[in-house]
């Protein structure tokens, strides 16, 4: 696969494989927060989550660099968060502006 495939992979992982699957990204990574924030004491958004999913995923690329599956959720879950970023609702204390 190409780069290119990877990334029309990963957008139709996220806007349609899963989104059939367990419904809307943002919606499901703001319960999760919630969820996270009990367990972690600590303040977390939407991008939060979705940004440390990706580090797991990154994670288990290195556990099996050969399993395409699992670079394209961790593509998926930056874009969904890069996308959250600018529509969605989340608000990250330590977000910035670049």
């Amino acid at each position: 696969m190409k780069a290119k495939d990877f990334l029309k992979q990963a957008e139709k992982t996220l806007n349609e494989d899963r989104h059939d699957q367990y419904g809307s990204f943002e919606y499901n990574l703001e319960q999760c927060a919630k969820m996270w924030e009990g367990y972690a004491e600590t303040p977390l958004d939407a991008i939060d989550v979705a940004l440390m999913m990706a580090i797991f995923k990154i994670n288990r690329i290195r556990a099996n660099k050969k399993h395409l599956d699992s670079y394209v959720d961790a593509l998926a879950y930056i874009a969904g968060a890069a996308e959250i970023s600018q529509t969605g609702s989340a608000s990250s204390s330590s977000s910035s502006s670049s």
